[in-house]
């Protein structure tokens, strides 16, 4: 079977707000996985990912797969206290392989000062 090529497709995009100096800051929200897709032949989830990017800089990443699926939403709580004191630019981006469906859902964003 030959290569496919990924797919990019941007999720969201927020470009250009300002995170406090000297304050902690984490990215609140929840997050659900559906996937038909299935995992290389050494189990492991790694044709679809979802990535988080944070001024091109990756912050998290995500493998979507079956095996990695949420029966419903999930919260996630990821500290941007890295970038505190900065202008920045936060990207969510999937890609996939075109074989099989993978959906990642995400909602209640926010940004609070503790985890």
């Amino acid at each position: 079977m030959g290569e496919t090529s990924n797919h990019r497709s941007h999720l969201v995009h927020w470009d250009s707000f300002f995170l406090p100096a000297n304050q902690t800051t984490y990215l609140h929200l929840h997050y659900q996985i559906i996937s038909s897709e299935q995992p290389n032949e050494f189990g492991i989830c790694d044709r679809d990912v979802v990535n988080l990017w944070m001024n091109n800089i990756l912050v998290q990443q995500a493998q979507i797969c079956e095996q990695t699926q949420t029966n419903g939403w999930t919260k996630a709580s990821i500290d941007l206290t890295p970038f505190a004191g900065q202008w920045v630019t936060l990207e969510f981006e999937m890609r996939t392989d075109f074989q099989n469906i993978s959906h990642f859902f995400i909602e209640d964003v926010s940004f609070q000062s503790a985890p």
